[in-house]
């Protein structure tokens, strides 16, 4: 992928595929070439493997990354108060998730969501 946005240059890949016959792997990223002199490049990207047993039970782990992001909750309001666009504060975040097939119409959904950088943490079911 590659193109112009805001007047930002983007290049940008995915894929997705499966390793030995039972490790689903998936990644996304890009990486914006500023229009302005003053900034600097910004990489996103995310990587993740999910495994589904024969017992409906799924397990995944993701990892988000972005460049522009902050190292610490110290600098979160002088990232809000500036001009920082970004919707994701801080750098890294790291998520497990579960889920299970009760009943063909239910399915059981646990995530748990980790600040990496300030530890904190979102559990969602």
């Amino acid at each position: 992928m590659a193109g112009k946005v805001n007047g930002n240059d983007i290049i940008g890949i995915d894929f997705q595929g499966e390793l030995f016959d039972w490790l689903g792997v998936r990644g996304e990223g890009h990486m914006r070439f500023p229009d302005e002199v003053d900034q600097s490049r910004d990489v996103k990207f995310t990587l993740g493997f999910e495994h589904r047993f024969e017992n409906t039970l799924s397990l995944r782990l993701e990892q988000f990354y972005q460049g522009a992001g902050e190292t610490g909750n110290y600098d979160y309001n002088a990232a809000i108060l500036s001009e920082n666009t970004t919707f994701y504060l801080p750098r890294n975040y790291t998520a497990l998730g579960v889920n299970y097939e009760i009943t063909p119409l239910l399915l059981g959904v646990a995530v748990w969501l980790f600040n990496n950088d300030d530890s904190s943490s979102l559990l969602a079911l």
